[in-house]
């Protein structure tokens, strides 16, 4: 098995740190539960490329669905068909 070829994912819930997502940015698939839009931006202003991020809060708010769409933010989770139906209506991109 090569080891280097799988990323390792960090599950950030809650603030954003700045010093771990540095250090971390490069190595990992970043896992945000944060529900803050502020958050979002922060790990992007860090320079990890939004296909590395994995949205995957609960219930996503309709406005959050449609930054994340915004910003390029595609790779979310979903816990039930409900949330799933909300994030094919708003964006139907998402993977």
């Amino acid at each position: 098995m090569n080891l280097k070829s799988n990323k390792q994912t960090y599950k950030q819930e809650g603030g954003v740190t700045a010093t771990i997502f540095l250090f971390l940015k490069r190595e990992v698939i970043i896992d945000l539960y944060s529900n803050l839009q502020e958050d979002i931006e922060r790990v992007l202003r860090l320079g990890v490329e939004p296909s590395r991020i994995v949205y995957s809060h609960t219930r996503k708010q309709r406005s959050y669905l449609s930054y994340a769409s915004k910003l390029k933010v595609d790779l979310m989770t979903f816990d039930d068909e409900a949330e799933l139906l909300k994030i094919k209506e708003i964006f139907p991109e998402a993977r």
